[in-house]
This record gives structure tokens, C-alpha cells and sequence, in this order.
């Protein structure tokens, strides 16, 4: 039972050493070179990509490359506003009809 309680601690030990060795990427500046996960262009940071990486990406695309991703992102998503009209118009219904039947 010792043997495993010290086995436990050294694998604490190891664990933290090593998360707490692991550098973390630092925060990009603007005019560093980062390649395009695109494509794999060398292309200097911009606000847009320092800006995504504040928000938390970690891979960065070039502007062409990025503005095919936002084409797709924007044919794929439906507007919503007949979907929202149309719940305009029920719940208030419902609720006035709930009204009168309790």
C-alpha cells in the first residue's frame, strides 16, 4: 500500500513538472510570420489573426484562405428570420389563448 501511495506522488511530481514546463505559446505580434494552415503560405500577423488568437485559435489562415472558410460558414447557416417570425407570432398567441381557457 506504500509502494503505491509513493508511486502516486512521484506521478504528481512528474505530472506537474512537466505541465507546468511546458511553455505555452506566447502571444503573436503584429508582423510575425506564422504559416497559413491553409494553404502553408508565409504570411505576417494581422490584427484579424491576433484578435483570433486572443479568442483562443490556434492555427491561422491567410486572407484568401480565410475568406473561402467564411464563404462556406455563410452558405451553410440559414438566415432564421422566418423561424423567428413565426415565433413571434405563436407564443403571444399561445399565451393569450392560455389566458382564456385557465
Amino acid at each position: 500500500m506504500e509502494g503505491l501511495i509513493v508511486l502516486v506522488v512521484i506521478a504528481v511530481i512528474v505530472y506537474a513538472l512537466l505541465k507546468g514546463g511546458a511553455s505555452k505559446a506566447s502571444k503573436p505580434n503584429l508582423g510575425d510570420p506564422y504559416a497559413c494552415s491553409g494553404c502553408g503560405v508565409q504570411v505576417k500577423h494581422n490584427r484579424r489573426t491576433v484578435s483570433a488568437w486572443e479568442k483562443g485559435a490556434r492555427s491561422f489562415y491567410c486572407k484568401s484562405c480565410h475568406g473561402q472558410w467564411r464563404e462556406k460558414q455563410t452558405s451553410k447557416q440559414p438566415s432564421g428570420c422566418l423561424g423567428f417570425f413565426v415565433l413571434l407570432i405563436i407564443l403571444p398567441s399561445i399565451a393569450i389563448t392560455s389566458l382564456f381557457l385557465f
